[in-house]
């Protein structure tokens, strides 16, 4: 009978002690591949609102463009997930509230008052029709698989690199 049997020592410390210090690692590397995903799209989406046509010029009214409503969230660690927004910041003085009404549109409003006094016919003063500007959910319909990518290779990176220098 032939016996081709092979054997592989491991030593056991040297494994233990490089399986300690991976847990950790890898959840660094999991919040850095998502804040770099979070990235590509938000880079994304900041691309598509240049394109939009929407204007960006400074208004005096806020301190803040409206570009900047464009905005990574943190990392929740428990669910493992970061969000990619255009609600902007609630700070006083900020304008960035503007930019989700050109996104999902607006209704019509009417004028129904002119200096204090009743009209008799009210007024319209227009609205932003839903999907003229939607340039977010397109951008990052479009981004999607780059920004799955970029995970993978920077997740992919940090192991690599933990596991050779451990």
């Amino acid at each position: 009978m032939n016996n081709n049997t092979i054997h592989i020592k491991i030593n056991d410390s040297e494994l233990k002690h490089r399986l300690d210090g991976f847990g950790e690692q890898f959840f660094k590397a999991k919040i850095s591949a998502l804040k770099h995903s979070a990235k590509v799209l938000k880079d994304s989406a900041t691309d598509a609102f240049k394109s939009s046509g929407i204007s960006n010029n400074p208004n005096p009214k806020y301190n803040d463009l409206l570009s900047d409503a464009i905005r990574i969230s943190r990392v929740d660690e428990v669910d493992s997930a970061i969000k990619v927004h255009i609600m902007g910041v609630r700070s006083k003085g900020s304008g960035t509230f503007r930019l989700r009404f050109f996104e999902n549109g607006t209704k019509e409003r009417f004028q129904s008052q002119l200096k204090g006094k009743p009209l008799k016919k009210k007024r319209s003063l227009g609205q932003i029709p839903n999907g003229k500007y939607s340039f977010f959910d397109t951008s990052i319909a479009r981004s999607e698989s780059n920004a799955v990518s970029a995970f993978n290779e920077t997740l992919q990176k940090y192991i690599e690199r933990a596991w050779n220098n451990g």
